[in-house]
């Protein structure tokens, strides 16, 4: 099993908040890096909220993290997760 990864996020108010880090990948459609996170939260469902964010690399190599707003890499990307997600419950 692969070791857990943690970032830490800065929120809206400028608190810093760390998330485990679920996945990182590259679109080839967008040419732009994003990443999978969570808080470790559950909804109704007792299933886990994952936070989706598109990686901006500064000058420096630092990063920070952005909302994806487009509908269709949205989809891409919810596409890519359900193709994880049953590729993983097939092994």
């Amino acid at each position: 099993m692969q070791e857990k990864r943690y970032i830490e996020i800065e929120q809206e108010d400028g608190t810093r908040k760390q998330a485990e880090l679920i996945l990182t990948f590259h679109l080839d459609s967008t040419n732009r890096d994003y990443m999978v996170y969570s808080f470790d939260e559950t909804d109704n469902h007792d299933s886990t909220i994952l936070y989706t964010a598109e990686v901006l690399w500064n000058e420096d190599g630092s990063c920070s993290l952005d909302k994806v707003d487009d509908p269709k890499t949205w989809n891409e990307i919810k596409e890519l997760m359900r193709n994880l997600i049953k590729k993983s419950s097939e092994e």
